[in-house]
């Protein structure tokens, strides 16, 4: 993972036994789900870092079933993450389906269940699913736009999907939405 690895030149195997050693001096210290949504949050750096076997590794150290649901929500997120990065489509729908049902359960307005389908949406984009990106970006757009960086975000991942499906006119929009925002710079480099 690059979370311990900048500190080892790039070792992955130093960095994970790194990381481990810092949950083993954790694991006395913190509660049990605290110390989960930790190894979450290694499992995302490694799936930035296209490490999806590390990632997998930090996630099978977490017990199931987990009654905690912003720990659930995690876990299938980094779990659909990897699966979608293989190519497992099947898998890939069942984990995302697990990571919006359990962020339904967490009290945020509605926030992480938004961010969870412009998270399918993209990777539907990728596996070359054009319909569901459609249908998740859909469901990913709040009712009102506030200019925040996660619907300037959105505007510019979902211009894309239109431009895939030929709607230049409705991708142009969404990019100049995207760049009005004050929060731009991000999703439009």
């Amino acid at each position: 993972s690059d979370v311990c690895s900048s500190d080892l030149g790039g070792d992955r195997i130093a960095a994970n036994a790194s990381c481990h050693e810092a949950i083993e001096t954790l694991n006395s210290k913190l509660p049990p789900e605290k110390l989960d949504l930790f190894r979450t949050r290694l499992a995302f750096h490694c799936i930035a870092a296209l490490d999806g076997d590390s990632a997998l590794e930090f996630l099978n150290e977490i017990h199931e079933p987990i009654s905690d649901a912003r720990v659930a929500m995690h876990v299938c997120w980094n779990r659909f993450r990897v699966a979608a990065m293989r190519g497992e489509v099947d898998e890939w729908r069942k984990l995302g389906a697990r990571a919006l049902d359990s962020a339904a359960h967490i009290d945020d307005g509605g926030s992480w269940v938004r961010h969870l389908h412009c998270q399918i949406a993209l990777d539907a984009v990728g596996l070359g699913d054009v319909e569901a990106a459609r249908a998740h970006f859909r469901t990913a757009t709040p009712a009102t736009r506030e200019a925040t960086l996660q619907t300037a975000m959105l505007a510019a991942a979902s211009s894309f999907e239109h431009t895939l499906r030929g709607d230049f006119v409705n991708a142009e929009r969404l990019l100049r939405e995207a760049g009005s925002s004050a929060l731009q710079s991000y999703p439009i480099q």
